[in-house]
Protein backbone atom coordinates (compact mmCIF):
# COMPACT_ATOMS: atom_id res chain seq x y z
CA UNK A 1 0.00 0.00 0.00
CA UNK A 2 1.16 2.91 -1.21
CA UNK A 3 1.49 6.02 2.01
CA UNK A 4 0.85 9.67 0.97
CA UNK A 5 2.02 12.63 2.73
CA UNK A 6 1.11 16.25 3.06
CA UNK A 7 2.15 18.80 5.01
CA UNK A 8 -0.02 21.53 6.40
CA UNK A 9 0.28 24.87 8.26
CA UNK A 10 -3.26 25.79 8.79
CA UNK A 11 -5.56 23.19 8.68
CA UNK A 12 -6.62 19.54 7.25
CA UNK A 13 -10.31 18.54 7.35
CA UNK A 14 -13.48 16.74 6.34
CA UNK A 15 -16.92 18.17 5.37
CA UNK A 16 -18.59 21.98 4.57
CA UNK A 17 -15.13 23.75 4.23
CA UNK A 18 -14.16 20.81 1.49
CA UNK A 19 -17.57 22.05 -0.09
CA UNK A 20 -16.72 25.51 0.12
CA UNK A 21 -13.03 25.35 -1.35
CA UNK A 22 -14.83 23.49 -3.81
CA UNK A 23 -17.45 26.58 -4.57
CA UNK A 24 -15.09 29.25 -4.07
CA UNK A 25 -13.52 27.77 -7.57
CA UNK A 26 -16.10 29.32 -9.49
CA UNK A 27 -15.74 32.64 -7.70
CA UNK A 28 -13.59 34.45 -10.44
CA UNK A 29 -16.48 33.53 -12.86
CA UNK A 30 -19.37 35.18 -10.44
CA UNK A 31 -20.33 38.34 -11.15
CA UNK A 32 -20.80 39.54 -7.08
CA UNK A 33 -17.11 38.16 -6.77
CA UNK A 34 -15.74 40.49 -9.33
CA UNK A 35 -17.79 43.26 -8.02
CA UNK A 36 -16.32 42.18 -4.66
CA UNK A 37 -13.98 45.53 -3.71
CA UNK A 38 -12.19 44.39 -0.68
CA UNK A 39 -10.83 41.51 0.71
CA UNK A 40 -13.26 41.91 3.73
CA UNK A 41 -16.06 41.93 0.99
CA UNK A 42 -14.86 38.85 -0.43
CA UNK A 43 -14.85 37.09 3.37
CA UNK A 44 -18.35 37.96 3.73
CA UNK A 45 -19.41 36.32 0.75
CA UNK A 46 -17.10 33.47 1.56
CA UNK A 47 -19.35 33.81 5.24
CA UNK A 48 -22.77 33.79 3.41
CA UNK A 49 -21.64 30.66 1.18
CA UNK A 50 -20.48 28.70 4.28
CA UNK A 51 -23.69 29.47 5.84
CA UNK A 52 -25.76 28.02 2.75
CA UNK A 53 -23.65 24.89 2.83
CA UNK A 54 -24.00 23.82 6.49
CA UNK A 55 -27.28 24.35 6.43
CA UNK A 56 -27.89 21.43 3.67
CA UNK A 57 -24.48 19.69 4.08
CA UNK A 58 -24.95 16.04 4.46
CA UNK A 59 -23.20 14.44 7.02
CA UNK A 60 -20.66 11.80 7.21
CA UNK A 61 -20.40 8.59 9.09
CA UNK A 62 -16.77 8.74 10.75
CA UNK A 63 -14.19 7.54 13.47
CA UNK A 64 -12.38 9.80 15.24
CA UNK A 65 -9.32 8.16 17.19
CA UNK A 66 -7.76 11.62 18.75
CA UNK A 67 -4.22 9.84 21.11
CA UNK A 68 -6.56 6.83 21.25
CA UNK A 69 -9.54 8.13 22.22
CA UNK A 70 -12.06 7.17 20.00
CA UNK A 71 -15.18 9.36 19.03
CA UNK A 72 -18.40 8.00 16.42
CA UNK A 73 -20.66 9.87 14.80
CA UNK A 74 -22.37 11.28 12.18
CA UNK A 75 -19.87 14.69 11.25
CA UNK A 76 -20.80 17.66 9.08
CA UNK A 77 -17.54 19.48 10.06
CA UNK A 78 -14.20 17.57 11.00
CA UNK A 79 -11.23 20.27 11.29
CA UNK A 80 -7.71 19.33 12.45
CA UNK A 81 -6.13 22.92 13.17
CA UNK A 82 -2.94 24.06 13.98
CA UNK A 83 -3.75 27.91 13.96
CA UNK A 84 -6.60 30.05 15.30
CA UNK A 85 -8.39 30.72 11.92
CA UNK A 86 -9.90 28.85 8.92
CA UNK A 87 -11.78 30.31 6.17
CA UNK A 88 -13.17 33.75 5.92
CA UNK A 89 -11.29 34.65 9.40
CA UNK A 90 -13.40 32.16 11.45
CA UNK A 91 -12.02 31.92 14.87
CA UNK A 92 -12.94 28.12 14.60
CA UNK A 93 -9.83 26.97 17.14
CA UNK A 94 -9.42 29.69 19.34
CA UNK A 95 -6.78 28.41 21.90
CA UNK A 96 -4.87 26.88 19.05
CA UNK A 97 -0.88 27.60 18.86
CA UNK A 98 0.86 26.64 16.04
CA UNK A 99 4.38 26.27 18.37
CA UNK A 100 2.56 24.46 21.38
CA UNK A 101 3.08 20.97 19.76
CA UNK A 102 -0.50 20.15 20.00
CA UNK A 103 -3.33 19.92 17.00
CA UNK A 104 -6.51 21.53 17.90
CA UNK A 105 -9.47 18.49 16.26
CA UNK A 106 -12.64 20.84 15.82
CA UNK A 107 -15.76 18.80 14.71
CA UNK A 108 -19.47 19.12 14.30
CA UNK A 109 -21.89 16.17 14.63
CA UNK A 110 -24.99 16.45 12.48
CA UNK A 111 -27.06 16.33 15.60
CA UNK A 112 -25.32 20.32 16.44
CA UNK A 113 -26.01 21.35 13.26
CA UNK A 114 -28.54 24.30 14.33
CA UNK A 115 -25.64 25.78 17.00
CA UNK A 116 -23.01 25.37 14.40
CA UNK A 117 -25.26 27.09 11.34
CA UNK A 118 -26.54 30.11 14.91
CA UNK A 119 -22.35 30.26 15.16
CA UNK A 120 -21.95 31.01 11.93
CA UNK A 121 -24.82 33.90 11.28
CA UNK A 122 -23.27 35.48 14.01
CA UNK A 123 -20.30 36.04 12.62
CA UNK A 124 -20.93 39.64 11.14
CA UNK A 125 -18.03 41.59 10.06
CA UNK A 126 -15.63 43.11 12.88
CA UNK A 127 -17.32 40.83 15.72
CA UNK A 128 -15.69 37.50 14.98
CA UNK A 129 -16.94 35.21 18.15
CA UNK A 130 -15.07 32.24 19.25
CA UNK A 131 -16.36 28.98 18.50
CA UNK A 132 -17.95 26.99 21.04
CA UNK A 133 -17.61 24.06 19.34
CA UNK A 134 -16.17 20.24 20.14
CA UNK A 135 -12.77 20.00 20.58
CA UNK A 136 -10.02 17.96 21.17
CA UNK A 137 -6.30 18.87 22.05
CA UNK A 138 -4.12 16.26 20.56
CA UNK A 139 -1.06 15.31 18.65
CA UNK A 140 -2.31 12.32 16.60
CA UNK A 141 -5.62 12.00 14.97
CA UNK A 142 -6.98 8.78 12.77
CA UNK A 143 -9.74 9.23 10.41
CA UNK A 144 -12.02 6.08 9.01
CA UNK A 145 -14.93 7.37 7.14
CA UNK A 146 -17.32 4.92 5.51
CA UNK A 147 -18.04 6.64 2.00
CA UNK A 148 -15.67 8.08 -0.37
CA UNK A 149 -15.67 11.37 0.30
CA UNK A 150 -13.18 14.48 -0.29
CA UNK A 151 -10.80 16.08 1.67
CA UNK A 152 -8.66 19.42 2.44
CA UNK A 153 -5.19 19.91 3.15
CA UNK A 154 -5.37 23.97 3.74
CA UNK A 155 -7.15 24.90 0.75
CA UNK A 156 -5.96 22.09 -2.12
CA UNK A 157 -8.71 19.76 -2.38
CA UNK A 158 -7.75 16.05 -2.30
CA UNK A 159 -11.19 14.55 -4.09
CA UNK A 160 -10.97 10.27 -2.99
CA UNK A 161 -8.45 10.31 -0.02
CA UNK A 162 -7.40 6.62 0.67
CA UNK A 163 -8.73 5.67 4.63
CA UNK A 164 -7.78 6.17 7.01
CA UNK A 165 -6.13 9.45 7.40
CA UNK A 166 -3.72 10.19 9.55
CA UNK A 167 -2.75 13.74 10.40
CA UNK A 168 -0.15 14.18 13.58
CA UNK A 169 2.64 16.62 14.79
CA UNK A 170 6.01 16.76 13.45
CA UNK A 171 8.49 18.82 16.03
CA UNK A 172 10.30 21.55 14.14
CA UNK A 173 8.49 20.68 10.07
CA UNK A 174 8.71 24.66 9.78
CA UNK A 175 11.78 26.79 10.24
CA UNK A 176 11.45 30.66 9.84
CA UNK A 177 13.93 33.29 10.07
CA UNK A 178 13.31 36.96 11.56
CA UNK A 179 14.48 39.87 10.36
CA UNK A 180 15.55 42.17 12.31
CA UNK A 181 15.31 46.10 11.84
Amino acid sequence: MEVKSNTFLECAGLGAFVELILAMQDWPKRKEMEQAGSREEKFAHALQELQKISRTHEGMAAELKADGDVISDRFIMIAVMNMKLIGPRLRLAPDADPSDGFLDLVFVREGDRENFCRWLESQSPGKKRASRLETRRCRRVELTASNMISAHVDSQVIRKPAFSLVVDVRPAALNYAVMRA
